[in-house]
């Protein structure tokens, strides 16, 4: 699991990762988003897979999205 701190742009971060895992020959990132982030993840390329409930830790659960991003050939350059 990966957190972004309020001081670091995630838009900034998300394309760190994409271009490392892309490097290594990642052929695709998928994540949970949060219902509020499922529009900034589609935005940066990632697709709806399916929806489902997440539990935490406490016994909490929360609904969240799957989402897929594939990556371009030329994503590793």
């Amino acid at each position: 699991m990966i957190s972004i701190g309020v001081n670091f742009p995630a838009a900034a971060a998300g394309r760190i990762l994409e271009t490392m895992a892309a490097r290594r020959g990642v052929k695709a990132l998928t994540l949970d988003a949060s219902l509020n982030a499922v529009e900034f993840y589609r935005r940066a390329g990632y697709v709806p897979v399916r929806e489902e409930e997440h539990a935490f830790n406490q016994g909490a659960t929360a609904a969240v999205v799957i989402m897929r991003h594939e990556f371009r050939a030329d994503t590793a350059a």
